[in-house]
């Protein structure tokens, strides 16, 4: 009876480990559903760059004073609102401002912010 008993348990302990085998078949891959909106590139005839927000003035190496008129080109925003923001060479927040995208709600359109600064030293500093 003691052997029996011996045994049951030696079965019940294989099939419990036979159960947590993994599987040996191998996974499915998923294919990925077809986009619903194809992909459109920009019209030649747009005189804009495609970028959602681009900087005009001053241009990449500019020297600057005390001050910097910003300028440039932006894709829509919620009420058109942007925010100007200029960083030290070390990410430090050197002036940050609110101004308006100049265009009808939706729309791309120019932007312009005048940012004074007050710079201790010679650097580069981004807008």
């Amino acid at each position: 009876m003691f052997k029996f008993r011996k045994l049951i348990i030696v079965l019940i302990a294989a099939l419990a480990l036979a159960a947590c085998q993994p599987a040996t078949e191998a996974p499915t891959e998923t294919p990925l559903p077809e986009p619903t909106m194809p992909f459109t590139e920009t019209p030649p005839d747009m005189d804009f760059p495609a970028e959602a927000i681009y900087i005009e003035s001053p241009a990449p190496g500019a020297t600057v004073g005390s001050s910097i008129q910003i300028k440039g080109m932006a894709a829509p925003t919620f009420e058109q609102n942007l925010m100007v923001r200029v960083l030290a060479e070390d990410g430090a927040v050197l002036h940050e401002m609110p101004t308006t995208i100049q265009a009808d709600a939706g729309q791309r359109g120019a932007f312009s912010a005048d940012v004074p600064l007050e710079l201790d030293a010679e650097g580069n500093i981004f807008v």
